[in-house]
């Protein structure tokens, strides 16, 4: 799976390398406080679809931990609306699932309340927020023997996922796109997800975004079945997760600035962040090779027919 929205900075890894060949060395010990040793870390989220939702609870480990981090159990945990409580299950170490498939409700906060087996007790609270419906799923195939702008380098057929949907404007909006492959979810790490604010589409529909791309390696056959879930999310989880990948993935390496804590919206110095989302999926059937939705994309097909 390939985003075709890549907002990753360059690493400057290699130029680092480079020089640190070049430059005299002198053993020195690294002293990395651990201050934040055995800080809980959640992550979990409720919907607007009913099912037993899940959330997990780990522990912060050492910088130099070669192993998962430890796994929270033997906790309480409930998830409340201020007027339907769902009481969660552990189901195995460091994971628990409501007892039963419920259903958030768009337009109410749920607070995610936790008591560890040692007594301590957090909160975490988010907005569910409607999300527009997607209309539909299309996709474009630009093959090894095409012109490929999106795309100058690439060496092997690409397809290219686009969805239309009307944004609903009149407010700043955030949302967050999952891949599914066969129905299996293919985004399934916070780094291979796609989220984005409605800066450029504020009150338009929307029917010139990709956000994700396959090539044909991700066939088994000659069919697959995609599909894109579109989900609300709140500025603040989109705060997170601009934060958490600053982090990680978008780090600049030796040329980085200095770390910095990752938001979060758990009380009494936990982790993680607890989210509320509603959804609205669509897929489409992807035929090796094929492009029947070209004439869907006419700037597309006329470059293509020069």
């Amino acid at each position: 799976m390939r985003k075709s929205l890549n907002l990753n900075r360059l690493s400057a890894l290699l130029l680092g390398l480079s020089l640190s060949g070049a430059a005299c060395t002198e053993p020195f010990d690294i002293d990395l406080e651990d201050a934040d040793l055995g800080r809980l870390v959640v992550e979990g989220s409720i919907t607007d679809e009913r099912k037993q939702h899940q959330v997990r609870l780990s522990e912060t480990g050492s910088y130099f931990l070669n192993a998962p981090t430890p796994r929270v159990s033997g906790a309480s945990l409930s998830i409340t609306d201020g007027v339907d409580v769902f009481a969660l299950e552990e189901l195995e170490p460091g994971l628990y699932q409501t007892i039963d498939s419920v259903a958030g409700v768009p337009g109410r906060a749920y607070t995610l309340r936790i008591e560890t087996a040692e007594g301590e007790r957090f909160e975490a609270t988010d907005w569910l927020h409607p999300v527009a419906p997607i209309d539909s799923v299309l996709y474009l195939y630009l093959g090894a023997d095409l012109p490929n702008p999106v795309n100058p380098f690439a060496t092997e057929p690409e397809y290219y996922f686009y969805l239309f949907t009307q944004e609903p404007g009149g407010s700043a909006d955030f949302y967050m796109w999952d891949l599914y492959k066969d129905q299996v979810l293919d985004s399934d790490t916070l780094r291979e997800k796609t989220i984005i604010d409605d800066t450029f589409v504020q009150g338009r529909y929307v029917n010139d975004f990709s956000p994700y791309s396959l090539t044909d390696k991700d066939f088994e056959g000659d069919t697959l079945w995609v599909g894109l879930a579109q989900s609300s999310v709140t500025k603040e989880f989109y705060d997170f997760y601009i934060s958490y990948m600053l982090e990680t993935t978008w780090n600049g390496g030796l040329f980085a600035g200095p770390p910095a804590n990752v938001q979060t919206n758990v009380s009494n110095n936990g982790r993680g962040f607890f989210s509320a989302h509603a959804i609205h999926r669509q897929e489409v059937m992807v035929v090796r090779g094929q492009n029947p939705h070209l004439e869907k994309f006419p700037f597309w097909s006329d470059l293509l027919a020069r």
